[in-house]
């Protein structure tokens, strides 16, 4: 599995999660509820045109009875509103902290390959990252 993230590129969507067979993206800014599958195909540099075979499919999230709008931006109210529900209710945000680590754990791992130019591994029993795979 890989990770990625969009920043200030042309990427239509915010998240990828890019598996062999599949790629799971989100639409929309980071927090947004959309998701499709988009099976693989091939790549840009073999077929410039290859996302023309790509079957794509939406999904939906449990409880959810139709598709989320795209594209809810980092500024978009919904996002403190929905903090602020939480506050009050005690419920867990959309965005929990768990989330959050997770996602500062990924820019943390792809800096440190990136800087030292090697692989890295997470071990999630120990919740560090290693120049090593986890044993056990």
């Amino acid at each position: 599995m890989s990770y990625s993230t969009s920043f200030g590129n042309d990427s239509p969507s915010f998240t990828r999660i890019m598996g062999k067979s599949a790629t799971l993206m989100n639409h929309g800014g980071e927090g947004s509820p959309r998701w499709q599958i988009v099976e693989e195909k091939g790549n840009h540099e073999d077929d410039p045109t290859v996302d023309k075979r790509r079957p794509v499919k939406d999904v939906l999230l449990a409880g959810d009875a139709s598709l989320p709008p795209t594209f809810i931006g980092d500024e978009d109210p919904s996002h403190m509103s929905n903090w602020l529900d939480c506050l009050r209710s005690r419920k867990q945000p959309n965005a929990t902290v768990h989330h959050g680590f997770s996602h500062s754990v990924a820019c943390m791992m792809a800096m440190r390959a990136f800087w030292s130019s090697k692989k890295i591994y997470w071990d999630p029993k120990a919740e560090a990252i290693l120049d090593h795979a986890p044993t056990g």
